[in-house]
C-alpha cells in the first residue's frame, strides 16, 4: 500500500482525470512503477503484498495502533480494484495474510526466498521499518522522489543511516523513539539520537531494561525505568514478523508473460494510451491492436552448456517449457483409489493443500481437513509400495502432525536431484524444467511432476552408481536430522548475559580508544565514515584501497593487510570482532530460544553445499568462531540438559589431512599419522630440514598452513598473504612440501586429470561434484575448478564419513533405548546430551561408530572424546 500512496501523492498536484471524471493517479503511478521495476531490475520472481481489510494481531495487542491514521483518500479506494486487476493481468500473485499486515507478508516471503537460495531479494518500499529485515542478500529498493533516482539499501547503508551494528536493531530503535505514523508510543522524551546511543551501548531494548542501573544520566534512567514495559511493548509492535501464514511459492511468483488482452481492456477503460504503448512496445508487439488473445509462455534458454565444458549427469536437449498436464483431478481419495486400495503414489503438500497422484494424469487434490484420514494413513504406511515426494524431512514433519509415519520405499526427488547434481537448483519447478521440459503450476501438477521425475532420477542415480549413497546415507539421515532438530540444545542465558556485559564494556573501551586515535567521534560501523577517518583524516596509506564502486574499502581482508600502518587498524578489527560476537551470537541466541521447549533449535540443510556437507540455519550453529578465546567462550553457554546430564563432544582428529594421506598413500604422511606424531611439527621438520625437537612455533605454524592449504589448492601468493611472508619464501615452502611428500603431488595431478576426463570429482563413496569449468579456456575459471577437483574428494569424503557415523550412532541410541541424545553436528564434530549413567557406554558407542563409519585405505581414523558441564569444557 505504501507504493500505492506514493504513486497517488506523486501526481496529486497534477492529478490524472480521465474523460469519465475518474481520478486515475494512483492506478497510473502504481502501474508505471511496477512496469519500470520489471523492465529495469529484470526480476525472475515477483509478488505484491496487500493489507487485509480487518484488524491485525497488533490491533488486538494495542487498541490505539494506527489510530491517528487519516482515512484512505476516496480516489485511492476507487483505484484499488483496478490496481488488483492490473496486477492479475501481469500474472503477478497478490499476497495477503489474515490478521497480519503487508509488512509481515513481505518480511516472511523475502526471508523464505533467501532461505531457498535466491541471492538478491528486493523489498520495494519507502518505509523505514523494513530496515530491520535487511540482511545478506535482502535489500530495500527505495523509489526515488523529486527527480532523484531509485536507490538500494543493504546492510552497510542501514548501518550508516541508523547507526546500528545489526539491521534487526532498527526494531529496538523504534521501540525507544516510537513511530508516530503507526501510533507506537516508545519512551516519551527519547528521540532518535538518544535511542541510537542506548542501543549502541546495550544492544537491545531487553538488555537495556535489564541493566537500567548502568545508565548514568539520572533523568534518562528514570524515563527508561518508568516506561520499560512500554518500550518492550513498542518494540513488539514495531517488529515485523517472519512467520506470517503465507508461503513463498517459487512457481507461483515466477515472472510470466502478461495477459495482454486483459491489459488492453483495462488500459482502454482507464484511457492509459501512452502507458499502453510503452508496455506493448517493450513486449515487442506491433501496437495495442496486435495484443494476442491469450498469453503465451515466455521463451527460456535453459541449460546452455559452454562448448568447452563438460555436461552434468542430466543434460537433455531443451525446448520451451510447457505445463505439466493433468487430465483427471478428483477431490476424494476413494475416487482415486476405490475400496480403500493402496498403490504406488507421489505426494505433495503445500500448506493445508494435499495432492496424491497414482500416475502422471490422475491426481487427488484436497485439503488436510477434508481427506479420508484412515485411507490416507493406510496408503502412506503401506510397507510394500513406493511413495515419491519432495523434501522428505519437511513432509515427515507435516505428516507427523497427522499421526502418519510413511513406510515402504521412500523416494525424495529433492535429495535424489541433489546427489545427481549438487550445485543445480533443487526447487521442484527448477528440477521439472531441467528434466521434463515442463513446469508445474499447481499443487496437483506438482504431484504429477514428482511421478514423472521418479523414473528419470532413479535410473540416473543407478547409472551413476549413486543408489547406495541415497539409500544408505542421505535417506536414513533424514530421520536423524529430524530427531536432532526437535531435540535442540539448552542455552545458559545467564552465562550469555554475563558475557554480553563483558563484551559491551570491552566494546565501549575500544570505541573510546578508536575515537582518541582518530581525534574525533564517528560511526565505526559505517564503512563510509571509517574510510574517511582512515584514509582522509589519518592518511594511513598513500594510495587508499577502493571498492568496485570507487569508495574507500574497509573490508576485513583489506584492514588485515594494513594492520602495521597505524594502531587504529588493530583496534577497529578488534571492535568489529567484539561487535560481531555480540550481534550475531551473544545477544541473539536468547531471543531465538523456543518458548515451548526452552531450548535453541537449529535447522540442518541437506541439499545446500556442493561437497555433501550439512549446513545449519535459523540460527547457524556451525559458524560459531573457535579461533579466538572470546569466540570459544560462546560455547560455555551451550550446557547439558539438567543435573543428570553432561555434554559429550566427539571430534575427528585432523580428518581432512588423514583423508589426503590415505587417498594419496604418501608414505611420509601415512607413517607420521600411524606413529601418532604431531603432523605439523613433522611436516615442519621435513621442509625446514630440522630434527622435530628443534622446530620453532613459527615454523610449525607455517607448516600447518601448508598442510591445510594443500587441501584447498593454495598458491604461493595465497600462502604469502596468509603467513605475511615474501611470495618467494612461500613458493619455496610449497616446493619443499611436495619434494618430501611426492605422492600428494601425484594425487593432486591425478584428481585434476580425472576431472578433465569425466567432468566431475568424486569422493571415496562415489559422491560427485560436477566441474563444468575444468576445461575452460578462461584461466581463472579453470584454476577454480582445479582447486575443487582436489578439495571436493577430501571434504566430501569427510562429510560422508560423519553422516555414516551419525546414522549408526542414532540407531544405537534408539535401538538400546538410551536417554542420551545427539544435539549438534559441526562439520567434523558431534555433540551429545549425555545421561550420566550412560557415559561409559556412550563413549564406547560414539568412538566405535565414528572410527568404523568409513574405512580409509592405509590409515586408521582417530576420534577425540571429552565430557564437561558445557560445550567449552567438553573440548
Amino acid at each position: 500500500m505504501a507504493v500505492v500512496y506514493r504513486a497517488f501523492y506523486a501526481l496529486n498536484r497534477n492529478p490524472r482525470i480521465n474523460s469519465k471524471g475518474i481520478n486515475t493517479s494512483a492506478t497510473l503511478g502504481f502501474t508505471t512503477t511496477m512496469f519500470d521495476l520489471i523492465r529495469q531490475q529484470h526480476p525472475t520472481h515477483m509478488g505484491v503484498a496487500f493489507d487485509v481489510s480487518q484488524p491485525t494481531f497488533r490491533h488486538e495487542m494495542y487498541e490505539s495502533y494506527k489510530a491517528n491514521r487519516e482515512a484512505m483518500p476516496e480516489a485511492i479506494q476507487y483505484s484499488l480494484p483496478y490496481i488488483r486487476r492490473i496486477i492479475d493481468a501481469f500474472r503477478i500473485p497478490i499476497l495477503t495474510a489474515p490478521g497480519y499486515e503487508a509488512d509481515d507478508v513481505i518480511g516472511t516471503v523475502a526471508h523464505a526466498a533467501r532461505r531457498e537460495g535466491f541471492d538478491r531479494v528486493l523489498m520495494v518500499t519507502p518505509d523505514k521499518d523494513f530496515a530491520q529485515l535487511v540482511t545478506d542478500g535482502i535489500y530495500i529498493y527505495h523509489l526515488g522522489r523529486g527527480g532523484q533516482g531509485d536507490s538500494v539499501m543493504g546492510v552497510a547503508e542501514v548501518q550508516e543511516k541508523f547507526g546500528v551494528e545489526r539491521c534487526a536493531q532498527v526494531a529496538d530503535l523504534l521501540g525507544l523513539w516510537g513511530d508516530s505514523s503507526d501510533n507506537i508510543p516508545g519512551i516519551p522524551g527519547v528521540g532518535e539520537k538518544t535511542a541510537k546511543k542506548l542501543i549502541a551501548r546495550f544492544g537491545s531494548v531487553e538488555n537495556m531494561v535489564a541493566h537500567t542501573a548502568d545508565i548514568k544520566n539520572d533523568t534518562l534512567r528514570r524515563k527508561v525505568e518508568q516506561h520499560a514495559d512500554q518500550a518492550l511493548f513498542s518494540k513488539k509492535l514495531a517488529t515485523i514478523v517472519l512467520d506470517a501464514p503465507v508461503a513463498f511459492d517459487e512457481r507461483q511468483m515466477a515472472i510470466k508473460a502478461p495477459d495482454y488482452a486483459a491489459l488492453k481492456e483495462l488500459f482502454d477503460e482507464l484511457e492509459f494510451r501512452n502507458l499502453a504503448k510503452r508496455i506493448f512496445t517493450a513486449f515487442s508487439l506491433d501496437g495495442i491492436a496486435s495484443a494476442p488473445k491469450a498469453a503465451t509462455a515466455p521463451s527460456k534458454a535453459v541449460n546452455q552448456t559452454p562448448l568447452d565444458t563438460q555436461p552434468t549427469l542430466f543434460d537433455a536437449p531443451r525446448q520451451d517449457a510447457e505445463t505439466i498436464r493433468v487430465s483427471s483431478v478428483v477431490s476424494s481419495l476413494s475416487d482415486l483409489l476405490p475400496d480403500g486400495a493402496v498403490s504406488d503414489v507421489s505426494i505433495y503438500m503445500e500448506g493445508a493443500s494435499l495432492a496424491v497422484a497414482t500416475d502422471a494424469e490422475h491426481v487427488l487434490l484436497t485439503t488436510v481437513g477434508e481427506v479420508d484420514m484412515a485411507h490416507l494413513r493406510r496408503l502412506l504406511e503401506a510397507p510394500d509400495t513406493v511413495k515419491v515426494c519432495y523434501d522428505l524431512k519437511h513432509l515427515r514433519y507435516n505428516l507427523s502432525e497427522l499421526g502418519i509415519t510413511p513406510a515402504g520405499t521412500l523416494f525424495d526427488v529433492q535429495l535424489a536431484h541433489y546427489l545427481a547434481d549438487a550445485e543445480a537448483r533443487h526447487a521442484l519447478p527448477s528440477i521439472a524444467l531441467s528434466l521434463l521440459d515442463a513446469e508445474p503450476h499447481t499443487v496437483a501438477e506438482c504431484a504429477a511432476a514428482l511421478w514423472l521425475l521418479y523414473p528419470r532420477l532413479s535410473s540416473g542415480l543407478c547409472d551413476a552408481g549413486l543408489v547406495s549413497l541415497y539409500n544408505n546415507i542421505e535417506l536414513p539421515l533424514v530421520d536423524v536430522l529430524i530427531a536432532m532438530e526437535q531435540e535442540g540444545v539448552r542455552i545458559d542465558i545467564d552465562a550469555l548475559n554475563t558475557f554480553s556485559q563483558q563484551l559491551s564494556q570491552q566494546r565501549d573501551t575500544l570505541q573510546q580508544e578508536i575515537y582518541r586515535l582518530a581525534g574525533k567521534s564517528f560511526n565505526i560501523s559505517s564503512p563510509k565514515q571509517l574510510g574517511e577517518v582512515l584514509y582522509t583524516g589519518l592518511h594511513i596509506v598513500d594510495k587508499p584501497p577502493l571498492t568496485a564502486s570507487k569508495q574507500y574499502s574497509t573490508a576485513e581482508e583489506v584492514l588485515h593487510k594494513l594492520r602495521n600502518t597505524h594502531p587504529i587498524v588493530d583496534k577497529v578489527l578488534e571492535y568489529r570482532s567484539v561487535s560481531k560476537l555480540l550481534g550475531t551470537y551473544v545477544n541473539t541466541f536468547p531471543q531465538l530460544i523456543s518458548p515451548v521447549s526452552g531450548r535453541l533449535h537449529t535447522e540442518y540443510n541437506q541439499t545446500v553445499t556442493a561437497t555433501g556437507r550439512l549446513s545449519s540455519s535459523n540460527p547457524n550453529l556451525q559458524n560459531i568462531p573457535i579461533r579466538t578465546e572470546q569466540g570459544r567462550e560462546i560455547r560455555r553457554a551451550f550446557v547439558a540438559r539438567d543435573a543428570d546430564h553432561l555434554v559429550l563432544a566427539a571430534d575427528y582428529s585432523q580428518i581432512e589431512l588423514r583423508i589426503i594421506a590415505a587417498l594419496s598413500a604418501d608414505p611420509g604422511l601415512v607413517d607420521a599419522f600411524n606413529h601418532h606424531l604431531d603432523i605439523h611439527a613433522a611436516t615442519a621438520a621435513r621442509i625446514y630440514h630440522l630434527p622435530v625437537e628443534e622446530v620453532t612455533a613459527t615454523q610449525r605454524r607455517n607448516a600447518k598452513s601448508v598442510n591445510f592449504g594443500i587441501v584447498y589448492g593454495i598458491s604461493a601468493f595465497g600462502l604469502s598473504e596468509q603467513l605475511d611472508i615474501p611470495r618467494k619464501e612461500a613458493a619455496a615452502l610449497i616446493d619443499e612440501y611436495f619434494a618430501h611428500y611426492p605422492a600428494v603431488r601425484n594425487y593432486i595431478d591425478a584428481n585434476i586429470a580425472f576431472a578433465r576426463e569425466h567432468g566431475y570429482a568424486q569422493t571415496l563413496l562415489g559422491r560427485r561434484r560436477y566441474l563444468p569449468d575444468i576445461n575452460s579456456r578462461n584461466a581463472s575459471a579453470r584454476a577454480f575448478a582445479e582447486r575443487n577437483a582436489v578439495n571436493m574428494p577430501v571434504q566430501g569424503t569427510s562429510a560422508d564419513m560423519i553422516k555414516c557415523a551419525m546414522i549408526a550412532i542414532q540407531r544405537q541410541i534408539v535401538g538400546r533405548g538410551l536417554r542420551s541424545r545427539m544435539t549438534l553436528q559441526v562439520h567434523d564434530e558431534l555433540v551429545f546430551d549425555l545421561y550420566k549413567p550412560e557415559e561409559a557406554l556412550m563413549r564406547q558407542i560414539v568412538e566405535t561408530e565414528m572410527v568404523q563409519a568409513l574405512t580409509l585405505p592405509n590409515l586408521a581414523v582417530e576420534v577425540s572424546l571429552n565430557v564437561g558441564r558445557n560445550w567449552l569444557e567438553a573440548h
